[in-house]
């Protein structure tokens, strides 16, 4: 009898072994209908089909799903900082606001409105490290790509919202600091961009460098960046090889005069 309960225990240990692999095993192979009855995995991130939207509106910080936990996560950016600025905009023909501490501080931004029925007028200023721009542009969401060479680090863009009529143009006057124009540029490359229609459009305008401001004109309000069209041509390997050969061969006819 006793023999017996040990061997019923031995099987139902065994049972209890061979359930629990296969309750693991499970987890690793995919679910075949045809074969067995399959449940669809509970999607956490996920209400009735539609993904969890986690965006918090910050381009600073990197959002997304936990799928083991179904809650939203906010990682920051390290090397992105942006600012706010609003300014009510009262009507009139010729009427000029600034924000973000105007031009020439560094992304300040003036604005003159040819003509306008007034409004609210909300500046956002978005700063990124250049190593860091993938990401500050995931977390923007609004475009997934530049036409233009970052200029400057940092990289700088300014989101404009205005709820009022736009009857005329827009001259806008941005700042920047030479200094923080990386090599090879020069100051002469910077320009300013508009991103509309799904692409980023160079805008024609002026550069001051003795005030350090960019002056463009627009007829809509969307997010703009500082950048280069271009890269700046370098001598190449070819012309660098010949200019070494020429200082050597020059050097040796020196040499040569001297003795």
């Amino acid at each position: 009898m006793v023999a017996r309960i040990q061997s019923l225990g031995s099987c139902l240990v065994v049972l209890t072994l061979l359930l629990f692999a296969g309750s693991v095993g499970a987890q690793d192979v995919a679910c075949d209908p045809e074969f067995s009855v399959c449940d669809d995995p509970v999607d956490l991130c996920a209400i009735d089909g539609v993904p969890i939207d986690c965006d918090d509106s910050d381009p600073c910080t990197y959002d997304y799903c936990d799928p083991a936990t179904g809650l939203c996560l906010h990682v920051e950016i390290p090397g992105c900082d942006s600012s706010f600025d609003e300014v009510v905009v009262v009507p009139g023909v010729i009427v000029t606001v600034e924000v973000l501490g105007g031009p020439p501080s560094p992304g300040g931004v003036e604005i003159s409105f040819d003509d306008t029925s007034g409004g609210t007028f909300i500046a956002e200023l978005i700063s990124s490290a250049i190593s860091d721009l993938g990401e500050v542009i995931a977390s923007i969401e609004e475009f997934d790509h530049l036409d233009f060479s970052p200029i400057t680090e940092p990289v700088l863009f300014w989101d404009f919202v205005y709820d009022g009529s736009l009857p005329g143009t827009v001259t806008l006057v941005f700042g920047y600091d030479e200094s923080s124009i990386v090599s090879p540029f020069e100051e002469s490359d910077l320009a300013i961009f508009h991103y509309t229609g799904g692409e980023w459009t160079e805008l024609t305008g002026s550069i001051d460098e003795v005030g350090n401001t960019i002056t463009v004109s627009v007829d809509s309000f969307s997010y703009f960046a500082l950048g280069a069209s271009s890269i700046p041509q370098v001598p190449s390997v070819n012309t660098l090889g010949l200019a070494v050969l020429c200082s050597l061969v020059g050097l040796a006819s020196w040499r040569r005069l001297r003795r």
